[in-house]
């Protein structure tokens, strides 16, 4: 059994690192202002929908900074729902968890920031996925 990539897989994986690349080089100076370009964005589209549960990942290195935003959506009212990784027999799964704010996080698997304290969540209902 050959594990290579598909060709199509080689070719997306390569782009990824391409454009993280890119991403990463940017500045500080550079990476906060296309970032407030993008939330504003965003929030003008959310506002469109009249979204009021989201699913939000929560900023890390230099993805688009998403900590402000959420912390400002929570404060309007809205419902917000994170991604987390739980270790379970070894293997590893993606399951969401309903927050109330940023205040508590841990560094998680891969170094990421999740909440400490899980309320588990359905996604039933979700207005937009960020």
């Amino acid at each position: 059994m050959n594990d290579a990539p598909e060709p199509s897989e080689q070719i997306r994986l390569k782009q990824r690192k391409e454009y993280l690349a890119i991403r990463d080089a940017l500045s500080d100076e550079e990476r906060e202002l296309l970032s407030a370009r993008i939330i504003s964005r965003l929030k003008s589209y959310l506002e469109s929908i009249g979204a009021e549960f989201l699913h939000c990942y929560i900023s890390f290195r230099s993805e688009v900074e998403t900590r402000d935003f959420i912390d400002e959506v929570l404060d309007r009212g809205l419902r917000i729902v994170v991604p987390i990784v739980e270790t379970l027999d070894g293997s590893q799964f993606l399951v969401h968890t309903e927050i109330t704010g940023l205040v508590e996080l841990r560094a998680g698997v891969f170094g990421l920031d999740e909440p400490v304290e899980r309320n588990p969540a359905s996604l039933d209902g979700l207005d937009a996925v960020i």
